[in-house]
């Protein structure tokens, strides 16, 4: 976020960096433990696409972020088949991949 704009969220749900609409996606890797987010898209190969999906972590899954680094750990809260409180570790080069959407906890 470039300097001196605001990540605050206005009462409508949306963020100061965008005037108040919807926060645009930033990579898992720019997020702070603890911080809650929705996944966006994931920009990566098919086979690694799969591999995420088969753990619970595909677009529109709620996931609170554990620990930044490596690896990145994510627990997911709502996964895309339903079930969720998966805790996944994901290498860093594979986690700035993921882009989300972040929300109030």
């Amino acid at each position: 976020m470039p300097q001196g704009e605001s990540d605050q969220r206005d009462a409508a749900g949306g963020c100061g960096c965008t005037g108040g609409k919807a926060c645009p996606p930033v990579s898992l890797c720019q997020l702070k433990p603890g911080q809650v987010a929705v996944v966006a898209e994931a920009r990566v190969e098919a086979r690694d696409a799969g591999l995420l999906t088969a753990m619970g972590l595909c677009e529109n899954a709620t996931i609170r972020v554990c620990r930044v680094g490596e690896p990145c750990i994510v627990t997911v809260i709502s996964a895309c088949d339903g079930g969720g409180c998966n805790r996944i570790g994901l290498a860093g080069p594979l986690a700035r991949q993921i882009f989300v959407r972040t929300i109030e906890a």
